[in-house]
């Protein structure tokens, strides 16, 4: 009887130590979950945290209005209808206004990917990817870059659109409008080398890209290079680049393009001097430009007097003249002078406004590529359109504000 006692006893003992190691296991198993459910969470936040710090976002937008004398639509226009996208003589708050957001990501410490979306008034705001490429930097600093990214061939490209970067209400339209695409599809390369007290840039670029217009063109087997040479207050740059053309038009299909441009500045942080030169060469009966302007302005605290004068003129003029008997001169011939005087205001931070006039003369005997100054007549029973000068001049009065964030 005692050892039946003694067997119960020693049995229900064992069990409930067993129940209590059973609960104690159970226990710190929880704790366990608990600890690694923290851990994740905490790991999960820290991720979140090096993704934000990886991404940054920041854009820019100019609003402006302004009025022209005439009509100054083009007869053959690209990125916009108009000069400076003013097409007529009313007041027009779209040619001169935009907004773009920049979106980078830090893949890793050598990679990076940017999309860069812009709106623009002339385009009805509808959003445009303008830039959109994977960037990878080598070692020895080498930049590899691949997508849709912005022809380097004038010293604005990178930043051509951020109005807040320049002291002008525009670029100048005689040298930065010829080129019919701004953008391309493809790769770039990008270098800087150490020349003595200089830094010597240079930047090899292939692709293709759709011509803005009404042609249905594309610009293929796109090639180039622009050299980029840095020495104290100055700064010179040149490009070349040369693509195909393939087009529903049949005069612009098959054909070759070429470009040359070259561009200087000095810098003072007072005084501001900036000059460019380019030539587009197209064959076939597309007209060739040799355009260029010479700018300069001065800081003067928050104020920036500036003032421009540029030039363009075709120089294939023969290649398309008519017969001489007819008396009359092929209206893509072009020859336009534009003096601008204007004044910057930077009246809060990353604000500014501009103030902007700029007269066009010097049309020579040309309809200077405006399409009221082209008539058309009918000789054999065929139109044959005519310069057919409405007006010798014109003015494009602007006001521009700009921002960054």
């Amino acid at each position: 009887m005692t050892t039946n006692k003694l067997t119960t006893a020693t049995l229900a003992s064992l069990a409930c130590c067993s129940m209590q190691a059973m609960a104690a296991e159970s226990s710190d198993q929880e704790r366990i979950q608990q600890l690694e459910q923290q851990v994740a969470v905490l790991q999960a936040q820290q991720n979140s945290s090096d993704l934000l710090d990886r991404f940054t976002i920041n854009g820019f937008a100019s609003v402006g209005f302004g009025v022209a004398t005439e009509d100054l639509e083009y007869l053959v226009g690209y990125d916009t209808d108009g000069y400076g996208g003013f097409e007529d003589d009313k007041i027009d708050f779209a040619p001169d206004s935009m907004v773009a957001l920049q979106m980078s990501f830090d893949i890793n410490e050598q990679a990076q990917a940017v999309i860069q979306l812009v709106g623009r008034g002339t385009d009805s705001w509808d959003p445009e990817v303008e830039w959109a490429y994977v960037s990878y930097t080598f070692d020895n600093d080498v930049m590899v870059r691949g997508g849709r990214l912005r022809l380097p061939i004038f010293m604005l490209s990178d930043y051509l659109e951020v109005g807040y970067a320049y002291p002008f209400a525009r670029p100048s339209v005689e040298v930065y409008n010829n080129v019919p695409s701004s953008t391309y599809e493809g790769f770039d390369l990008r270098t800087s080398f150490d020349v003595g007290d200089a830094t010597l840039t240079v930047q090899p670029f292939v692709g293709q890209s759709d011509v803005r217009g009404n042609f249905n063109t594309e610009m293929t087997e796109i090639i180039g290079s622009a050299v980029e040479l840095s020495y104290g207050n100055f700064g010179f740059r040149t490009s070349v680049a040369q693509a195909s053309l393939e087009s529903d038009d049949d005069s612009l299909d098959g054909n070759d393009g070429k470009f040359i441009g070259f561009g200087g500045s000095w810098d003072n942080g007072d005084w501001l001097f900036m000059s460019e030169w380019t030539r587009v060469d197209v064959d076939g009966i597309f007209p060739d430009y040799d355009s260029y302007y010479v700018s300069l302005a001065y800081r003067y605290d928050v104020f920036t007097p500036y003032i421009m004068y540029a030039n363009s003129e075709t120089q294939d003029d023969d290649e398309r003249a008519y017969p001489p008997e007819l008396g009359l001169r092929n209206p893509l011939d072009s020859e336009r002078t534009a003096y601008s005087l204007g004044l910057r205001w930077d009246f809060a931070p990353a604000m500014a406004v501009k103030f902007d006039a700029t007269l066009l003369d010097d049309f020579g005997s040309t309809a200077a590529g405006f399409s009221d100054n082209v008539s058309i007549t009918s000789i054999g029973g065929n139109p044959i359109p005519y310069v057919d000068q409405q007006f010798e001049d014109a003015a494009i009065y602007s006001v521009v504000f700009d921002v960054i964030f």
